[in-house]
C-alpha cells in the first residue's frame, strides 16, 4: 500500500486547471469535457476516497537510547530517536516508551 496526499493532488490539479492544456477551446465543447472529467476525478478518485487508518505505535528505547524500536514492527534503528511515524510500517507515535 502506498499513502498519498490527497491535498497535495487536489494543489496539483488546481495548478492544471490553470494550465493551456485545460483552458484549451480549440474545439467547440471540449475544455467542457474536460472541466467534467476533471471534477469526476477530484469528487469520486480522491475527495471521496477512503483514509488509511495507520496503527497506533511506541519507541522503545533500550541500551541508554542506544537503540530505538518500534513497538508495532520491531524496526530500529541505532539512535535515539523521536519521529512522530515509524519510516518501515507507518505507524503513527504516541512517544517513547522508557518503562
Amino acid at each position: 500500500m502506498r499513502l498519498i496526499d490527497a491535498d497535495a493532488l487536489l494543489l496539483e490539479i488546481a495548478k492544471l486547471k490553470r494550465s493551456p492544456w485545460f483552458n484549451d477551446d480549440s474545439y467547440p465543447g471540449s475544455h467542457a469535457v474536460r472541466k467534467e472529467a476533471v471534477e469526476i476525478i477530484e469528487d469520486l478518485c480522491i475527495k471521496d476516497a477512503p483514509t488509511v487508518d495507520r496503527p497506533q505505535g511506541k519507541w522503545k528505547h533500550e541500551s541508554d537510547c542506544g537503540i530505538t524500536k518500534c513497538n508495532k514492527c520491531d524496526w530500529s534503528i541505532e539512535e535515539c530517536i523521536d519521529w512522530n511515524y515509524c519510516p518501515n510500517c507507518g505507524a503513527r507515535m504516541k512517544g517513547a516508551d522508557d518503562e
